[in-house]
């Protein structure tokens, strides 16, 4: 799993998200250990801080420090949302609720209400996401049309190497056995001549030796 993870995060058309217990001691999480091996300037990574309510008495600065991007800066910033907790997803309350206690824990909170609303919740988080996929999407897009270009020929180049389709009634499929075995015939008589100009032999030398040898 852990080889997986690690190759997506290095292809560099992967936007990460990097996501953080608010509780969690930011300097030994993993992801964040992972994410400056294979994006050190922070450019493709969005940094998630969930569970705002856990952090102890005295951490607020440490997480404030982290969302205004002071300590542990990313080029697209940080975000921190309230997700259901246990309890409400054992009360089986609905998304839109979820929404709202949200909405209401970020504006009563005396330390995230003075933060921009940009930093807040998961409409900001949604917002920030789309409009980065959609520069990146614009800003790769040449690239990606060159690489399936090539994708594409090489594609067409084997299925060229591979004949005609094959007919779809027995007078169509009778006709290409016949073509096939005219070819081979041809090859047959070629090589007996010590004529091997045809292209087969250039694609496949080892037939020289055998016909060589048979001879």
């Amino acid at each position: 799993v852990n080889s997986i993870i690690d190759a997506y995060m290095r292809e560099e058309r992967t936007t990460i998200l990097a996501i953080v217990p608010s509780n969690q001691d930011i300097a030994i999480v993993d992801v964040l250990e992972r994410e400056r091996r294979v994006d050190p300037e922070g450019s493709r990574t969005i940094g998630v801080l969930t569970k705002p309510y856990l952090i102890d008495d005295g951490a607020d600065s440490q997480l404030f420090d982290i969302l205004e991007n002071k300590s542990n800066p990313l080029k697209l910033g940080w975000v921190v949302v309230r997700n259901r907790s246990q309890a409400d997803i054992n009360s089986n309350i609905s998304m839109l609720e979820a929404h709202r206690k949200e909405t209401e824990f970020f504006c009563d909170h005396p330390e995230f209400a003075r933060l921009p609303s940009a930093a807040c919740g998961v409409t900001s988080l949604t917002c920030k996401l789309t409009s980065t996929l959609v520069v990146r999407t614009i800003t790769l897009m040449p690239q990606m049309k060159e690489e399936i270009t090539k994708e594409l020929m090489g594609v067409r180049a084997e299925v060229d190497k591979l004949g005609g389709a094959l007919g779809r009634t027995h007078s169509d499929k009778r006709a290409l056995l016949r073509q096939i075995n005219s070819e081979v015939i041809k090859i047959l008589r070629e090589a007996s001549g010590d004529n091997y100009g045809n292209a087969t032999f250039n694609s496949r030398p080892e037939l020289i030796l055998c016909t060589r040898a048979n001879a």
